[in-house]
């Protein structure tokens, strides 16, 4: 009889919106509160209008946490 082999769960997806560091603060617009942006500002605004911003993924996973 053959063994069964353990199957591994998949690795989620990293990016802004799978994280639980991005947070709405109104018409479209999240922030990342874990990072920094390019700029200096003490949070890095992501997700513009529902649209991907300069500082999208800012932190390429560092920062990520899983929702």
């Amino acid at each position: 009889m053959a063994r069964k082999t353990k199957q591994r769960k998949p690795e989620p997806f990293k990016c802004c919106e799978t994280c639980a560091n991005m947070q709405p603060i109104g018409e479209g617009d999240h922030i990342c509160d874990a990072c920094c942006s390019r700029d200096g500002s003490p949070t890095a605004l992501i997700l513009e209008s529902y649209i991907p911003a300069d500082d999208y993924f800012i932190c390429n996973g560092r920062s990520w946490t899983p929702q």
